[in-house]
Formats: structure tokens, sequence, C-alpha cells
């Protein structure tokens, strides 16, 4: 990997596999995008998405920056309360989703801690398919989504991508 990719990765907060990142699509944000397709999957996720990811996933950095996983609204207050007007799980989800009409996405985003998905599991028929021009088969997980595979821009399939993994 080319180290623009992989500083363009840690500045997205893509440190590990598997981890979600929620981005402001802003012009800067969609090139660094278009340089590391090749590594990521992205694309646009539905309110219900989010808030199932945050829900079930979601951890925050509290005052010490540990991890904690999101169970109680006072924390949430805590953190966000002052400064971003967030007050509650509901807030946070909002803030994400609505991110271009949301002056406080930054700041949620900085104390939301990346989220974990499980590890791709597939079967085998799902696992390769074959290339137009030569027949070659190629492995699915390593392909770009022109070619069928789970790099790159995926739009709204994003959500029946993710969904499993959560």
């Amino acid at each position: 990997m080319a180290p623009q990719a992989q500083k363009i990765l840690n500045q997205y907060g893509l440190k590990e596999v598997n981890n979600v990142a929620f981005l402001h699509s802003t012009p800067d944000v969609i090139k660094g995008l278009l340089l590391i397709q090749n590594y990521v999957a992205f694309g646009y996720p539905t309110k219900h998405l989010v808030a199932e990811l945050v829900r079930k996933r979601g951890h925050i950095k509290n005052k010490d920056g540990k991890r904690m996983p999101i169970t109680d609204n006072n924390l949430i207050e805590e953190l966000l309360g002052a400064s971003a007007g967030v007050i509650c799980l509901e807030d946070i989800i909002d803030a994400l989703v609505n991110c271009g009409r949301n002056e406080f996405f930054e700041q949620v985003r900085s104390v939301l801690w990346p989220i974990q998905l499980a590890p791709l599991k597939e079967d085998s028929t799902k696992a390769s398919t074959k290339h137009d021009a030569t027949g070659a088969e190629i492995k699915k997980r390593n392909t770009k989504v022109v070619k069928g595979g789970y790099l790159g821009l995926m739009g709204d399939s994003i959500n029946e991508f993710v969904r499993p993994l959560i």
C-alpha cells in the first residue's frame, strides 16, 4: 500500500480491518476516497443502518480517552452537552445522518470510537466470480464493485453489505 493511502486511511480513522468511519461528503474527502477505493468499500447508508450500527457496536471516548459502550445518556450529555447540545443517543444518530445540515458532526465524530464490524463470511458460491474477458476466476473480496466485488463506491448497496456484519 502506498504511504499516501496509509495516511488517508489513518486520517479517516480506518486504522484496522473492518472499521467503520462516518465522513462528510466534501470534495477533499471524495478525492481521498478515490485514492483509497482499492482498499475500502463506501457508500450512502440509511438512517436505520446508522442507528443500528451505533446502538449495537457504538462506543465513545470518555474524558480519560478510554473506550466505553454507549449505554448511558448522562455520559453523552457530559461529553457533548455543553459544547454541541447533544444529550442522548438519538442526537448522536441524527448528527451522523444529517452531517450536512448539522454543525455538530465533527464534535460527535471526534468522541465516537471507530466501529468494528464482524469479519466477512461468505460461502464458496459467492466468494468468486468469472472475469468477463479472460474467463479467469477472481476472488470477490479483492476486486472492485464494477467487477462484482466489495471494494469502491457501493452506493446504496452498502446497506445490504454491512447489515449481516453488525
